[in-house]
């Protein structure tokens, strides 16, 4: 049968091919994606290390034996939690690193989170209304961004006491401008289209237009953004803990153990360097994901997957 006489128009492959672009099979994609599917299954580690690991082994995290303090990789003779070795404490290195995911991915979620929904609001509104408050909030925003962000946090968490809040916020603030300035763009595209003055025509108000109309659209393009942005959040708090002006004692993140392991790393230097291992996979399984999930999503890259399902159907 050629390509006319089908009743698509194309022949059966082809019109299978472009059926299932509109309809991406995440998982078939993922799993033929070695890279992809070890980052997911990283991240997946990390989500049940953050939810279950202080439920788990949170009194493991604390408890200390003098009788083994620095001991190396392997000595699991008083507990298989010893397998990585243990500090200066005695305590558990695996335990603490498990235990600390919860703070570090909590302090990195929340403050992407209000970025994000921070940065969006004002971006919507700034791009729809214009005029002079725009151009105050474009100004407000350069100022912001004007300052290094980890310079701005270390001044104000020198002011202030560095708390998980404060923290969070700070690390917020300094993101803010990225979405504001995305969705502001987005808005200014997006407020010529026919069917916003068809809404604007019946009735509806400003409110309403953003939220019915002109938000569902510029919102995947934030998330987009936010998937990286958190993985530079997260690289944020780590420094600042490992500066001393992160999550202080007794709460421990990522950045904090990296700090407590500085001073032995010619004796002990497991104590600094497998937290600093999870920080490094972490941001990176997240990069290499959310690019993943960048090029599924782009008919103009999906072509690709689809084309190799396909072929291995045929073969």
């Amino acid at each position: 049968m050629s390509s006319t006489d089908h009743p698509l128009g194309t022949p059966p492959d082809e019109a299978e091919t472009l059926l299932t672009a509109r309809r991406p099979a995440y998982l078939h994609f993922l799993v033929r994606d070695p890279f992809a599917l070890a980052s997911a299954i990283w991240l997946l580690l990390i989500v049940l290390f953050a939810t279950l690991g202080p439920l788990l082994l949170g009194d493991a995290a604390t408890d200390m034996n003098l009788r083994a303090r620095n001991l190396p990789l392997g000595s699991i003779e008083n507990s298989w939690l010893g397998i990585l070795g243990y500090d200066p404490l005695g305590r558990s290195v695996l335990a603490r690193c498990i235990v600390a995911t919860q703070t570090t991915i909590g302090i990195a979620a929340a403050a992407a989170l209000a970025a994000l929904t921070i940065g969006t609001i004002v971006g919507l509104y700034a791009g729809y209304t214009g005029g002079r408050t725009g151009r105050v909030i474009m100004q407000l925003s350069d100022i912001v961004q004007s300052f290094p962000s980890l310079l701005l946090a270390l001044f104000v968490l020198y002011m202030l006491e560095p708390q998980p809040l404060n923290i969070v916020l700070v690390l917020a603030f300094g993101q803010i401008p990225i979405y504001l300035r995305v969705a502001r763009a987005e808005v200014l595209e997006l407020r010529e289209r026919l069917f916003v003055d068809a809404a604007r025509v019946l009735g509806a108000k400003p409110r309403q237009i953003l939220a019915r109309h002109i938000g569902p659209l510029v919102l995947p393009v934030v998330i987009n953004i936010v998937t990286i942005d958190f993985a530079l959040i997260m690289l944020s708090e780590s420094s600042l803990s490992f500066l001393g002006l992160g999550v202080q004692s007794p709460s421990i993140t990522w950045g904090v153990l990296v700090a407590q392991g500085r001073e032995y790393l010619q004796s002990a230097w497991w104590i600094s360097f497998f937290p600093g291992l999870m920080i490094m996979l972490t941001t990176l399984s997240i990069n290499l994901l959310a690019n993943w999930l960048r090029r599924v999503r782009d008919p103009r890259e999906r072509w690709r997957f689809d084309r190799a399902r396909h072929t291995g159907r045929r073969r």
